[in-house]
């Protein structure tokens, strides 16, 4: 497997571990086209607990996580998915709803060149109306229409080239990607 394949692995299975650590117990992969980009999306939707404000505020700041993790989960860093996502995608984002039924999303642009942490042109978050204002159609498009879904769906956006190795079906490659391994 080349490097840039184990590096899309990678990413997926930070989501997938961020999913474990929130309680998930179910999650969906989907890829898709970017009909804007030419390049694809990848999409990893849950069952986990949800995400409020103040969670996904934390998983958006690098080297922050959230405080209720300790050794016994993966992710305890707060690095894992962004330097995954960082090395697959141009963009990250995350979307949820809170328990009173707000959305909540936030992302990571990774094509700017950021010269301070905070700007909001690097990485921002929204609640409520502003989620339907700035996040991308493609992902508000997979949130379930009941009103008891707490997981949250995570959005690598326009997957890098060079994490398909040049594959005309990233579908495929991802589902390989996926598939029990033996160490025989």
């Amino acid at each position: 497997m080349s490097g840039a394949i184990k590096k899309l692995a990678q990413a997926i299975s930070e989501g997938l571990d961020n999913i474990i650590d929130a309680g998930g117990t179910q999650a969906e992969i989907f890829v898709k086209d970017s009909k804007t980009s030419g390049k694809y999306n990848i999409f990893i939707r849950d069952n986990g607990t949800g995400l409020d404000l103040e969670k996904i505020q934390k998983m958006f700041k690098i080297g922050c996580s959230d405080g209720n993790k300790g050794y016994d989960t993966m992710g305890w860093k707060g690095v894992g998915i962004k330097a995954a996502a960082h090395a697959a995608s141009d963009k990250f984002w995350v979307i949820g709803r809170e328990k009173d039924g707000e959305l909540v999303s936030a992302f990571m642009d990774f094509k700017i060149n950021v010269s301070n942490w905070n700007d909001r042109e690097f990485s921002d978050v929204y609640r409520g109306e502003e989620v339907l204002k700035n996040t991308p159609k493609e992902l508000l498009e997979l949130i379930p229409s009941q009103k008891d879904f707490v997981g949250c769906i995570q959005m690598f956006n326009n997957v890098k080239k060079s994490m398909t190795h040049k594959s005309p079906n990233v579908e495929s490659l991802v589902k390989k990607l996926l598939q029990p391994r033996t160490n025989c």
